[in-house]
């Protein structure tokens, strides 16, 4: 798979421009700076939490405080002492964390019954941890995490898993297509990234890229989106 290269300036603003033609709107996680320093990934849980009334809010927790990403504002919230789950507040807003579950207390109003939406916060604690784009398939299920300075592949339903260093992209601009080739302890490992509709084979969800990954030849179908 041999494709013309650009200059290095170019192709990392066309794939900037592809990743962000692909992308969908991701809601209240896209205030994450704050969340980013505070609650490294590896020390910090995602949720979203669905409750009445179509309230859904991301809550990144870990260590002595969390982060709230609601609809219209995001606060970070001290942990006080409770005595069952995890209990966070300011005066003005609470939060209690009881893993799957919560209850929210703020503004917004009180929510009483919140559950964990777990697909949703898988892609929202990968866009908190700085992943840039995420692709998933099925059958064997397996994921790829596009990040700043390298792609992680996690195949066979979690029993195999490689990293690699990121290159530098290669890009068919009419075809609205970025693929990077990559290789490690002996695992060759090939990502092409097409900006158009793809429909999950399982959930039926849809996402904006349609992603074909090689691991050693071996070609695996799936879709993807942008995080950033």
């Amino acid at each position: 798979m041999k494709i013309k290269s650009y200059a290095s300036a170019t192709i990392s603003m066309v794939f900037a421009a592809l990743l962000a033609s692909c992308s969908v709107a991701s809601g209240p996680g896209d205030s994450s700076s704050g969340s980013e320093q505070s609650l490294p990934a590896e020390e910090a849980e995602t949720f979203v939490y669905q409750c009445d009334n179509e309230f859904e809010f991301v809550a990144r927790v870990g260590g002595e405080s969390s982060w709230l990403f609601l609809p219209e504002r995001t606060v970070e919230l001290p942990r006080v002492v409770s005595g069952s789950g995890a209990k966070y507040t300011d005066g003005d807003t609470t939060f209690w964390n009881k893993g799957e579950r919560a209850w929210f207390a703020g503004n917004e109003g009180e929510y009483k019954e919140c559950r964990n939406n777990r697909p949703k916060a898988i892609w929202e604690h990968a866009k908190l941890g700085g992943v840039d784009f995420r692709a998933q398939g099925n059958e064997p299920g397996w994921h790829v995490e596009i990040r700043p300075d390298s792609i992680i592949y996690v195949g066979d339903y979690g029993n195999v898993q490689h990293r690699f260093e990121r290159p530098e992209p290669q890009i068919y601009q009419q075809e609205r297509t970025t693929i990077y080739e990559t290789a490690a302890d002996g695992v060759s490992f090939n990502i092409r990234i097409r900006g158009r509709e793809c429909q999950d084979s399982m959930s039926g969800e849809v996402y904006s890229s349609e992603v074909t990954i090689w691991v050693n030849g071996r070609e695996l179908h799936g879709c993807g989106r942008a995080l950033h």
